[in-house]
């Protein structure tokens, strides 16, 4: 019987595509990973900004209906037509309760809400290290209607 024999050359051979494919696989791992989180930040990103347009949004509807409101610290009340509206601000969360029903909403984010003027609250939204600020204005007509706009900057 005739044996073929394996040569040093052959087991080098083999020993160097061994290494070149390893090192394509890890080339090819590290740019999956770099993909997943480039992936995972921006999702991240879209969130918070989907988050923050979202309660800008709830804050100016419940503000441009309110006939009047109560801010203190981590507590804003708005009333109108009999029905009271909620918000608190916690750590990193701000809760929207409106009373007598089962409509509650939170987010976790930092909010800070503070009065510069009579009838203007100035409010920022802050998640991670973005933040998004805005006004929101009571005016009062000569018929005693309240007309209301919203800023933002």
């Amino acid at each position: 019987m005739y044996q073929k024999r394996i040569s040093g050359f052959t087991i080098i051979e083999l020993l160097v595509s061994m290494i070149i494919a390893s090192i394509i696989m890890s080339l090819c791992w590290g740019v999956i990973s770099f993909v997943q989180g480039y992936k995972s930040r921006i999702e991240t990103k879209a969130e918070e900004i989907t988050q923050g347009a979202r309660v800008e949004y709830l804050l100016s509807k419940d503000f441009q209906a309110c006939e009047a409101y109560k801010l203190s610290t981590g507590h804003l009340q708005l009333i109108s037509e009999g029905r009271e509206i909620d918000y608190e601000f916690g750590a990193e969360v701000m809760v929207r309760i409106l009373k007598g029903t089962r409509d509650t909403l939170g987010v976790c984010m930092n909010v800070s809400i503070e009065e510069n003027a009579p009838g203007v609250l100035r409010t920022c939204l802050f998640f991670g290290e973005n933040s998004h600020c805005f006004q929101l204005y009571q005016i009062v007509s000569s018929e005693n209607q309240m007309n209301n706009t919203i800023e933002t900057y």
